[in-house]
Parts: structure tokens; sequence; C-alpha cells
């Protein structure tokens, strides 16, 4: 059995459509949705795979080697993302904790004729942050989340191979800013 260990980074902006209601005076229940995919770029692995050399020439250039070349192009979109959240405000400031849902649509080209299904995620997440009314029913709010999605596990099918992608640790620190109007 192969395993391969990678870790990527993404910085994405995004927008959403959200909504809150006030339970009490500094208690509000709210919902986050954002309406549309959020989309991985592509990546393509190039592979040179049973290469094979003259008997006797094992230090042969890769040139002159006989090779077959396979491509796996992969690429990924976020759908569905949603929270739900209780937040308590005092004053300028308020902290939220809630919990989320997104659905991972894979899109996969493998040299080994594999499909993977796609996946739900479940998660929480945690935040502060601070709210400026503007004293016009309007006001802008910024704060920070910290995200943790639960771990998945996908398999390929459509292959004799067998194949598992672990997805672990999808988390992150969000930054927001947001404006809103009080009805």
């Amino acid at each position: 059995a192969t395993t391969q260990s990678d870790t990527e980074d993404l910085v994405i902006g995004y927008a959403s459509i959200w909504a809150e209601g006030h339970l009490t005076s500094n208690i509000r229940a709210g919902i986050n949705f954002v309406p549309y995919a959020l989309e991985s770029e592509t990546t393509e692995n190039l592979r040179h795979d049973n290469c094979s050399h003259a008997e006797g020439h094992l230090n042969e250039p890769v040139s002159s080697q006989v090779c077959t070349s396979t491509s796996n192009k992969v690429d990924v979109e976020l759908v569905n993302l949603a929270q739900l959240y209780l937040s308590y405000h005092a004053d300028n400031f308020f902290v939220k904790a809630g919990v989320m849902t997104a659905d991972i649509e894979t899109n996969e080209s493998l040299a080994t004729g594999s499909k993977y299904d796609d996946a739900s995620l479940e998660g929480t997440f945690v935040g502060a942050g601070i709210e400026r009314d503007f004293g016009t029913e309007m006001f802008i709010r910024s704060e920070i989340n910290f995200t943790k999605f639960d771990d998945i596990k996908l398999t390929g099918k459509g292959s004799d191979n067998t194949t598992t992608i672990d997805v672990t640790d999808l988390g992150g620190i969000n930054a927001t800013v947001s404006v809103g109007k009080t009805f």
C-alpha cells in the first residue's frame, strides 16, 4: 500500500446572505448561507509509470526510457455552506458559536477510471467581534471565527485499485466584515 500526505492552505473571499433575530436584548440567533459554489483550483498530477530500461543501461536518461504516461486531474466545490448560531452581545462587543454544514462535490478525471462520491461535512465554529451602529438602522460588523469540520473519508470506486482519501483537520480562521439593516 502506498500512502501520500499533503497539506493545503486556501485563502478565499466570498459573499453570504445572513439573518438574525433578537431572542433577548443580548442574545441573538442567526443563519448564514453561501448561495453559490466555492471552487478550488484544478490540481493535475502527471505520472510516468512502468518505465523500462534496456538491460545494462539503468542510468539511461529519462528521455530514452519507455514509460506509460498518466494524468490525474481533480477539483473540489464546496456547496450549500450554511451556519446556524447563537450570539451574545454586550455594548459593541459580541461572541458567537454555532454549527455548520456543507457538501463537497468532487470533479475528477483519473487515469485509473476511479470516481469519488460527493460527501457531506459537519462542523462547529466559535468567534468574537465588534458591531457599530450608524444610527440610521444600518450597522457594520467585524468578526473573527475559528472553524473546524469533522474528518471524513472518501473511497474511490470504479477501479481495481482501492484508494481512499482521508480529509482531516479541515478548518481555519475566517475574518468577516458585514453590513446590515435593522428591521
